[in-house]
């Protein structure tokens, strides 16, 4: 009886465990992460890159929150009612506190191949792929910013960073572009 209820108790302590597990961030749970990226995949997304794409809170804060030209100025006007003061915040220790690991877990992915790219010089039609960031959201989790490529050869890259929106059906829309660069 007694090994019966500490095989119960062990297995309940497991559950709430890994419903709770924090693999990437220690300000977001994992279910977070993988309900965006579960919205996020599509058919056309067959492989994606192993290597978590890492944040760097200096060219975030460049990209985002910096209004030195006026398009950006435009931009944060805009996004001003989203980045309050604990907002800005909250991304930040995000960024700041996201955890060393450096590989996705399969189980993000489900329909979709981990790779490990081959260098840009080496690779052929098929080779594509594309990369992403750990999400860091807002303290209500109703906007996220990712990082996101798509690679297709030495001449063939567009990283983006975009902002999106929860919607009220748990779905997600891509709200902003906040970066985007190609080649």
């Amino acid at each position: 009886m007694k090994f019966t209820i500490g095989i119960i108790f062990i297995l309940i302590v497991a559950a709430v465990t890994s419903s709770n597990a924090q693999t990437y961030s220690d300000k977001v749970n994992d279910q977070e992460i993988a309900a965006f990226f579960t919205w996020r995949m599509n058919p056309a997304t067959h492989r994606v890159n192993e290597t978590i794409t890492q944040w760097d809170s200096a060219s975030f804060y460049i990209r985002v929150f910096d209004t030195a030209d006026a398009e950006k100025k435009i931009l944060y006007k805009e996004l001003q009612s989203i980045f309050t003061k604990e907002n800005k915040q909250f991304i930040f220790q995000q960024i700041h506190q996201l955890k060393a690991k450096k590989m996705w877990d399969p189980a993000l992915f489900k329909d979709q191949k981990l790779i490990e790219p081959k260098p840009l010089n080496k690779m052929k039609e098929g080779d594509d792929y594309a990369e992403f960031s750990v999400p860091v959201y807002t303290i209500d989790k109703q906007y996220c910013f990712v990082m996101e490529a798509y690679v297709c050869g030495i001449l063939c890259e567009n990283w983006y960073t975009y902002l999106y929106k929860k919607m009220p059906d748990g779905t997600w829309i891509r709200y902003k572009t906040i970066f985007a660069m190609a080649s």
